[in-house]
């Protein structure tokens, strides 16, 4: 493999695939059944587990909440598959964790001896605890910027209502970012940590949402009829939001708006309650928990573009607070089971039958490598390789200069492998491109 440009680490990148054949196109996913994907417990004993999040860059970890021997709330991690591993262990309630864009670092929400909620965070390799807040407000459900360098939450403050602020990940003086005598709560940050979303109870006495300069200024309104709206999540290139609203059919459904402004449009419709969506790395599909006929919250595959959802689940059990990684087919959630306690699920909708096939398909991936653009290294998912194709995977700076193709051919590629259909892994950083390691 020959070396990249020298000044690789010091310029941002951009990957594509081009011409890349796969297997199972967002068509082909939703022409055949679902019953194909496999469902499997990571976690199996008599504590209840929740809120879990895959590390953002290998997806080799799972973080999230345990209620313990201790009796608090604690965070924990475990790999896929492998044996958990307690992160705290102090005596108070540790919530919410999120990880860093760099996978180094967990942030949560703790009380402590303040006798409030504070943002701390604990390296993922485990460590001592570092308490990044430390006044006389609660503060909840911190959230990492793309970049890394702050960390939004909402806080109760000195107003009487929650407000979103932001803080330095390494720690320093928050910063107010609303100040009015409304809540304001849920922030997420936009891909580019240029904007940050949030639910407003405003004027019109519904949860409504809102968008704000990270950086600072005025609250733009993107949603302002008589429905709450909640759950906000950015797509993937920064162009929509989506959420779910109680609307006129009396059931949450999944909406999207752009987060430009402009009209929302609903994606589902139907006799039951859409909960909590999140986009798919190629923004083509939504996940969501939906509580259907089977009477329990089952999670589904929902088009982004509206009139189409599919089961991914459906036994006797709730599944809930489902997470997409920035790859394609993977899911995690917590269910509870047959233990009676809620554990943390992981779900492959790719593992169809072989059977179930279908002829390759040509198109561009989008959204498979994360972070994409790139300074000094990024993961890459390939899915699904045809025989005797002539695709290339090319890397591009940021003013579109082709800096590196690598030959794609499922025999005898680059990427030192014969590439036979089904899920690879490889990282590019600032030298080379890795191997192409295939999921099992």
């Amino acid at each position: 493999m020959n070396n990249l440009s020298s000044n690789f680490e010091k310029e941002y990148f951009l990957l594509k695939v081009m011409h890349f054949f796969i297997l199972y196109t967002v068509l082909v996913l939703f022409s055949i059944p679902l019953q194909g994907g496999i469902e499997w417990a990571l976690t199996f004993d008599h504590y209840n587990h929740e809120y879990p999040q895959f590390s953002p860059i290998f997806i080799n970890w799972i973080a999230y909440q345990k209620r313990d021997e201790s009796g608090f709330w604690q965070i924990y991690k475990v790999p896929f598959p492998g044996a958990e591993i307690a992160l705290t262990t102090e005596y108070y309630e540790h919530c919410y964790p999120q990880w860093s864009p760099d996978t180094n670092w967990i942030a949560y929400q703790r009380d402590d001896a303040t006798g409030y909620l504070q943002i701390y965070k604990i390296p993922s390799s485990g460590g001592v605890e570092i308490v990044l807040t430390s006044d006389s407000f609660p503060h909840y459900k911190p959230q990492w910027s793309p970049n890394g360098s702050e960390i939004a939450y909402h806080k109760f403050d000195f107003t009487s209502y929650s407000q979103i602020y932001k803080i330095p990940s390494d720690g320093g003086i928050e910063i107010c970012l609303t100040y009015d005598s409304y809540n304001h709560y849920d922030p997420q940050w936009s891909p580019n940590s240029n904007w940050i979303v949030y639910c407003k109870d405003d004027t019109t006495g519904y949860a409504q949402i809102y968008k704000i300069p990270s950086s600072g200024g005025t609250e733009i309104t993107l949603t302002g009829d008589n429905y709450p709206h909640l759950a906000p999540q950015w797509s993937y290139d920064g162009n929509m939001v989506v959420y779910h609203k109680l609307d006129t059919t009396g059931y949450n459904q999944i909406y999207k708006v752009p987060s430009n402004g402009g009209a929302e449009i609903a994606l589902t419709f139907d006799s039951y309650d859409h909960e909590y969506p999140q986009w798919a790395p190629d923004m083509d599909e939504i996940v969501c928990q939906k509580m259907d006929t089977s009477g329990y919250y089952q999670i589904y595959l929902v088009s982004a573009f509206g009139g189409s959802e599919y089961p991914l689940t459906g036994d006797g059990y709730n599944h809930m607070y489902p997470q997409w990684p920035h790859f394609y087919g993977l899911l995690v959630y917590h269910k509870c089971d047959s233990t009676t306690y809620n554990q943390i699920w992981f779900y492959n909708y790719m593992a169809i039958e072989e059977n179930n096939k279908r002829n390759c398909s040509t198109t561009d991936i989008k959204f498979l490598c994360h972070p994409n653009p790139f300074t000094s290294v990024t993961c890459i998912q390939l899915r699904g390789v045809c025989e005797g194709q002539g695709e290339a995977l090319d890397i591009y700076d940021a003013s579109g200069r082709l800096v590196k193709s690598v030959k794609l051919t499922s025999s005898h590629c680059e990427l030192g492998t014969d590439l036979s259909p089904g899920i690879y892994f490889l990282k590019a950083n600032g030298k080379n491109v890795g191997k192409a390691v295939q999921e099992r």
